[in-house]
């Protein structure tokens, strides 16, 4: 387990506890990105069961909410 976690860090710069969160958000930004979905059923495909807990690390790791990022993407497919 010791050699795992060290040579996750080494590789990713990360703990495995945000490698493994980047993950699970990376893959929200999929699904969002893909699927109509609500929000809730992001959190809950993607492992996180708290909202606020989902929003303070969505916006830790892309800079905006993830009902910023919606919006986004609403805009981004209304203009074409």
């Amino acid at each position: 387990r010791t050699k795992l976690y060290q040579k996750i860090k080494t590789i990713s710069g990360q703990s495995i506890g945000e490698f493994i969160r980047t993950i699970r958000l990376r893959k929200a930004i999929e699904i969002m990105s893909h699927e109509d979905v609500l929000l809730t059923e992001v959190m809950y495909r993607v492992g996180i069961q708290t909202q606020s807990y989902f929003t303070k690390a969505f916006k830790k790791e892309f800079g905006k909410t993830p009902s910023q990022f919606l919006q986004d993407i609403n805009k981004r497919k209304s203009n074409t």
